[in-house]
């Protein structure tokens, strides 16, 4: 059996200087915390192009119109006007298109009425107000407004002193129960027709006056303002 010779013999490779050494780390140590701030840098970056962006734009919110509540933009106070027992005078509703919807006349107050119907009560403020009037409708009433224009919960009494009488107050159980029907106004007014009617208020004053506010005052349109002991 043959065997190659031996390769020539080489001396081992001297180990790396010291300062050789120190080189390298220093190098690695760059590299490394180049790629550390790259890959933050990127991260950072990445996160910032990433957020979402919101926009949002508020429009004001108009509400439905409510004929029965005044706008906000409304300018006009109503007023109360001054009417005499047995003077006409007439109410024009809002989306009325043609002349007034109803005209109507106080013509008479009593103080100090007397109640007539069976089972009748006394007043519980101590004095009926008996308001005689004579009420004419147009063939072409709204009836939105008409069949509660007269209705007593819409008329106050103002005392000389300044106190005001109103609701419930002058509109109490007695005043219900005080005529019989005949003399009352039905619930709902009817287009092109002619009534006769009595109100009947429950009231502390029996001097002042006597208003009517038309649909309790939620209107922009005028009320109107009777003299207490006033006669036609």
């Amino acid at each position: 059996m043959t065997f190659p010779p031996p390769p020539p013999w080489q001396p081992p490779s001297p180990p790396p200087s010291r300062r050789w050494r120190t080189r390298l780390l220093i190098r690695l140590g760059v590299a490394a915390v180049a790629a550390v701030i790259g890959f933050t840098t990127a991260a950072s970056h990445h996160h910032t192009s990433q957020q979402p962006t919101f926009s949002m734009t508020l429009s004001p919110v108009t509400p439905p119109l409510n004929p029965l509540v005044p706008s906000p933009t409304r300018k006009r106070v109503p007023r109360m006007v001054d009417t005499k027992v047995g003077e006409k005078t007439s109410f024009t509703s809002p989306d009325s298109t043609g002349g007034p919807d109803v005209e109507f006349t106080v013509t008479k107050i009593t103080v100090n009425g007397r109640c007539t119907a069976p089972y009748a009560q006394k007043a519980e403020n101590g004095h009926f107000l008996f308001l005689e009037m004579s009420i004419r409708t147009a063939p072409t009433m709204t009836g939105l407004y008409a069949s509660n224009l007269f209705n007593p919960l819409y008329f106050s009494v103002a005392g000389p002193d300044g106190t005001v009488e109103d609701g419930d107050s002058i509109a109490s159980s007695p005043t219900y129960g005080c005529l019989p029907d005949s003399k009352r106004l039905p619930l709902g007014l009817e287009p092109g027709r002619t009534y006769q009617a009595t109100i009947v208020l429950d009231a502390h004053n029996i001097h002042g006056k006597v208003r009517l506010a038309p649909a309790g005052g939620l209107l922009d349109t005028d009320g109107w303002q009777w003299q207490l002991g006033e006669a036609a």
